[in-house]
């Protein structure tokens, strides 16, 4: 009976391939190296849609399938759960006539994430905000260095399909707080360069469609074939230069700007998401994401990679530390790679651009709290 039920489900899925060839076509004309990546989505995301229905009223697993997996629905409590916490932590170094040598410095950061989620036999809502700040001031007389800055906003809704799986719409935003500049030759911002980076420049959109797996609520792998991705970049100054991947300005021979440089940037692609969460003893929690990314019409090859990864600890109520970890790349954002100077024979060498990858590591212990 399941040997038949499941080669009908195939020759199903075969005549549905058929008549999906003529949209086989669609990229061939927009991107040649683009048709196997598209074909391969599309298809691996109907078929994980259709896979997941009855056939006949027949569960397509075999009828002892719902014994032997269970559906993350049915392990949490109904109706609504939130938790979240806050975290301080500062550090005061004074130093004078200090023969060793070293610099005064105040440091703070602040870190926090509120989490609320919904639950019934169908339908689950996750809601997801993270927050980080910090700065150093290490002179007086200069201005303070951003340590940290972070804001990201994640909203799920899922619709049970069967066992583990959902049907999923997920939308997330990222941004930072304050502006943040060129450092120095000691370090410090150089506010007369400018700034590199600023309130909602830039500032990140994800849209999604696509199937969701959640397993006890400890892993998580959201695929979606149907992703819209923005970058917007509202400081002009940046978007004429054409920073995080945004068009630039158009300038005639004398330098006079003819178009100001667009504030946003569409992109359609495929995204993966991957997610972990463990605790231990109600003391140790570790929760690691990563975010995969390819845009169909620009290059898809270069894959937007972030890594995410948080381990903590609970030392009292009121006191824990934790680790921080972040992994970015993405071949639009351009970084200073090697400052222009100045070679042995002193020679001047030009500044050199690229994209790279970049790394965001904290360890912070202080003032910690769970709501």
């Amino acid at each position: 009976m399941a040997s038949a039920q499941a080669n009908t489900i195939f020759e199903l899925y075969a005549i549905i391939l058929n008549k999906l060839r003529a949209i086989y076509l669609i990229p061939e004309l927009i991107l040649p190296k683009m048709r196997y990546f598209f074909f391969s989505a599309l298809t691996t995301f109907l078929f994980c849609c259709f896979s997941l229905q009855n056939i006949n009223g027949q569960i397509i697993l075999g009828p002892d399938a719902e014994k032997l997996i269970k559906s993350p629905f049915q392990v949490v409590d109904k109706g609504w759960l939130d938790r979240g916490s806050i975290s301080i932590n500062s550090t005061q170094t004074y130093l004078s006539n200090w023969a060793a040598g070293g610099n005064s410095a105040i440091n703070i950061s602040g870190m926090g994430t509120y989490s609320l989620f919904y639950r019934d036999d169908r339908h689950s809502w996750d809601n997801i905000f993270n927050f980080a700040y910090g700065r150093s001031l290490i002179d007086i007389k200069e201005p303070s260095i951003k340590t940290d800055d972070k804001i990201d906003l994640t909203s799920k809704y899922g619709w049970r399909a069967k066992y583990n799986w959902s049907y999923t719409a997920m939308v997330n935003f990222k941004t930072q707080f304050a502006p943040g500049y060129v450092a120095g030759s000691r370090g410090l911002p150089d506010l007369n360069r400018g700034k590199i980076s600023d309130w909602l420049s830039p500032a990140y959109f994800t849209a999604a469609l696509g199937m969701d797996y959640l397993e006890q609520r400890k892993i998580t792998c959201f695929m979606s074939p149907f992703t819209c991705k923005g970058t917007i970049v509202k400081n002009q100054k940046l978007a004429d230069l054409g920073q995080f991947g945004v068009k630039p300005a158009t300038f005639d021979e004398e330098g006079n700007k003819i178009l100001p440089g667009e504030n946003l940037r569409i992109e359609y692609g495929a995204y993966l998401r991957l997610g972990f969460s463990q605790s231990w003893k109600e003391q140790y929690r570790l929760d690691s994401k990563l975010e995969l990314f390819s845009s169909y019409l620009n290059q898809p090859q270069n894959i937007d990679v972030n890594f995410e990864g948080v381990l903590g600890c609970k030392i009292n109520k009121y006191l824990g530390f934790s680790v921080i970890m972040q992994i970015l790349y993405d071949d639009d954002v351009i970084l200073v790679k090697t400052p222009a100077g100045f070679d042995d024979k002193g020679n001047p060498t030009p500044e050199i651009k690229g994209p790279g990858l970049q790394l965001r590591e904290v360890l912070a212990i202080g003032f910690q709290y769970s709501l």
